[in-house]
């Protein structure tokens, strides 16, 4: 007597688990991608409200420059007038933020004679390319407000180096790289070529 069999083979039992692999692995890409979105879009609300306060203060902050020293934080400010996210703060640390990749964040605030300059310095890994190319577009977006952005790359035993500069379009000169001339390629170039240091920092650099 025949004893009719009703499971699956093998192969197609290794089929089926292939199938759900892909689907999984597609479901996690899936995830990581709009995952990845979602912290670019919580990085340029960070630092989108930092800049609204700087600016928004800019005329009591030159007013009060006698009372800060060249290279003091200006995080003890911003705080005090609400204009940094509470979840960007450093547990002990009062001068120093960070975002939601962890990079962390310095604001120093320079006094010269013929103006007062804030720094914005954000610490990045050299796998940091994606939230490179968006501090780009944040301050694409912002260069009427900038003086120029920047990658300062330090290694140990060496001077620093400088890449990747950009002008605000209201400081543009012939020749110079401007916002108005710059395109994707060019930022995924800069922070491709501009990560590769021990330590490399992005700054938005303007004038109060």
């Amino acid at each position: 007597m025949k004893i009719k069999q009703t499971g699956r083979s093998m192969v197609e039992m290794l089929g089926v688990l292939a199938v759900i692999g892909v689907l999984s692995a597609g479901a996690l890409a899936g995830y990581s991608k709009a995952m990845l979105q979602y912290k670019l879009n919580i990085q340029s609300e960070q630092i989108n409200t930092i800049m609204d306060g700087i600016l928004l203060y800019a005329n009591k902050i030159s007013e009060e420059k006698g009372s800060y020293l060249s290279g003091q934080s200006l995080v003890p400010f911003l705080k005090a007038i609400n204009a940094v996210d509470e979840k960007m703060y450093i547990k002990g640390d009062s001068y120093n933020l960070r975002d939601i990749f962890e990079h962390n964040i310095a604001i120093v605030v320079y006094k010269a004679y013929y103006g007062v300059y804030v720094e914005f310095k954000v610490y990045l890994r050299a796998t940091d390319i994606k939230p490179c190319i968006n501090l780009y577009q944040i301050a694409s977006l912002r260069n009427a407000d900038l003086w120029r952005v920047k990658i300062q790359q330090y290694n140990t035993g060496t001077s620093s180096t400088e890449s990747g500069s950009v002008l605000s379009d209201l400081h543009c000169y012939n020749g110079a790289k401007c916002f108005k001339n710059l395109t994707l390629s060019d930022i995924e170039g800069y922070c491709e070529d501009g990560l590769k240091a021990e330590v490399n920092m992005f700054y938005f650099q303007y004038e109060l």
